[in-house]
């Protein structure tokens, strides 16, 4: 099979002054249908019939594998780097990273697992169950029972529970929501939630459930305003709780708990639609689009607000003094003797500087910056050791 790689920034200084997005090509010049990510946290991107893969979150690509069938639509990893993709008909299942396909179900629109327990949806009444890491699906659960209403999405809490929210199709005037607590053998119809615009549902780590709107903080019981404004488009959460809203129209809203609204944080170029997102272990935010494109946000999501989501192996620290002039000191832990690169980039993606390319012993380690000749504004700093890849931002002001 042949394999190539591909490594490109783009800046996006195009996109009314945007920065900390990066621009990637994977290469696979087709729709990009879906992110997932193993437990080695290598990154992967279903394109047509063909999985790419990234080791360096997502900073360049590599073909992985040739799928057993043509278009595939949906593709996802669980924890037991157990691999499911979805041609508009058939579900495969893989154990073996990809080398090894077995049909298990019919199509599926959208799969989430805890354990070996998977949840599957095709997008009509019914949700369906399999015990067994997905090698076998039973009989569906009717979580509406209505031929007449869609499920519009699934959502895994952190104790196990599933909530599912489905609507009227001749009418959407609400959002009827049931769950389950016992593992998918039964559901409790919920409520139905009023008339809202907007049906897609997330839970965060607390097991805050959201819609549109509104929030509940007791399993679906209550609901109280979280926000007045209301967005469209795909909920994400990342590690430190921070909500997003993707629309396929190529807009990419954060929303602000300070002021309680939502901010573009992203447009894309006129004419690109956004077709998958994802936030991955280390809180990378991704976009995918259908012109084959990747963006990448600079740093991990809602640095400046907490401490980052990172492993534990290998650290990337933030600089001191920060703002500085004109130097700083770049902390950064590796657990094990290897080869470690650090750089600094603009935010165009053009290297600055290389301030170590050398084979480093374990421990914490600091290097120094000098900044002396370049001019005012904020740098991107990266550090690379084995498949570790992190960054963040300093600024420099004078």
């Amino acid at each position: 099979m042949r394999t190539t790689a591909f490594l490109l920034f783009i800046a996006l200084s195009s996109l009314s002054g945007q920065t900390g997005w990066y621009k990637v090509s994977p290469g696979s010049g087709g729709k990009i249908a879906s992110f997932a990510e193993d437990s080695d946290q290598n990154l992967y991107l279903l394109s047509a019939d063909r999985i790419y893969k990234s080791d360096s979150t997502g900073m360049n690509w590599a073909e992985f594998r040739q799928l057993p069938d043509t278009i595939f639509v949906y593709f996802t990893i669980n924890g037991n780097n157990t691999f499911f993709a979805s041609t508009w008909g058939v579900t495969y299942r893989s154990t073996d990273f990809g080398g090894q396909w077995d049909s298990v179900f019919r199509y599926a629109r959208e799969i989430v697992s805890k354990g070996d327990t998977c949840y599957s949806t095709d997008g009509l009444s019914y949700i369906y169950h399999s015990y067994d890491d997905g090698q076998s699906w039973d009989t569906p659960d009717v979580t509406t029972g209505s031929s007449e209403t869609e499920i519009v999405d699934m959502a895994l809490g952190p104790a196990g529970e599933i909530y599912v929210s489905d609507i009227f199709i001749s009418s959407e005037l609400g959002v009827d929501l049931s769950l389950s607590t016992d593992g998918g053998r039964s559901f409790r119809y919920l409520r139905n939630i009023g008339n809202l615009k907007h049906h897609n549902i997330i839970v965060n780590s607390r097991g805050e459930l959201f819609v549109d709107t509104l929030v509940s903080r007791d399993r679906g019981q209550s609901w109280e305003a979280y926000t007045r404004k209301t967005i469209s488009g795909k909920f994400d959460v990342n590690h430190q709780d921070i909500l997003y809203k993707s629309q396929y129209s190529g807009s990419v809203y954060e929303f602000s708990e300070t002021d309680s609204t939502w901010k573009k944080i992203l447009a894309l170029p006129e004419g690109e639609r956004i077709t998958a997102t994802f936030i991955d272990s280390r809180d990378y935010y991704y976009i995918g689009t259908d012109s084959g494109y990747v963006y990448r946000t600079a740093i991990a999501t809602g640095l400046d607000k907490n401490e980052p989501f990172l492993p534990q192996q290998t650290r990337l620290y933030a600089n001191y003094p920060n703002p500085f002039n004109p130097e700083t000191l770049i902390p950064y832990r590796i657990m094990k003797r290897e080869k470690v690169e650090l750089s600094v980039y603009d935010l165009t993606g053009r290297k600055i500087a290389t301030l170590l390319n050398k084979v480093e012993d374990a421990g914490e380690h600091t290097v120094r910056f000098d900044a002396a000749g370049l001019a005012s504004g904020v740098y991107i700093y990266t550090l690379k050791s084995g498949s570790f890849v992190e960054s963040r931002k300093m600024i420099l002001l004078r």
